[in-house]
C-alpha cells in the first residue's frame, strides 16, 4: 500500500523530497529511501533530482505491471 502511495504521488510529475513523501505516507525519511531502493531494483525509473534534491518519476518509462497506479492516495 505505501509503495502505490508513493508512485501515486510521484505519478503526478511533481517533485517530492523526502520528507514531504515520509509525510504523506506517516512513515520516517529512512523508510523512504529503502522504499524508493526497492522501486528502482523492481525496474521503476525514479530520477533524483539534485539541484532540487527531490525525487521526479521518469514520464518516458512506463511502470511495471506490477505497480500501475489508478487512483490517488487511499
Amino acid at each position: 500500500m505505501r509503495l502505490q502511495n508513493i508512485l501515486a504521488l510521484l505519478k503526478t510529475g511533481e517533485l517530492f523530497n523526502c520528507k514531504t513523501i515520509a509525510a504523506a505516507t506517516n512513515t520516517c525519511t529512512k523508510t523512504i529511501h529503502r522504499d524508493v531502493t526497492y522501486l528502482r531494483r523492481q525496474g521503476v525509473k525514479i530520477n533524483w533530482i539534485v539541484a532540487k534534491r527531490a525525487y521526479q518519476l521518469d514520464k518516458t518509462f512506463p511502470l511495471p505491471p506490477q505497480f500501475q497506479v489508478t487512483g490517488g492516495i487511499a
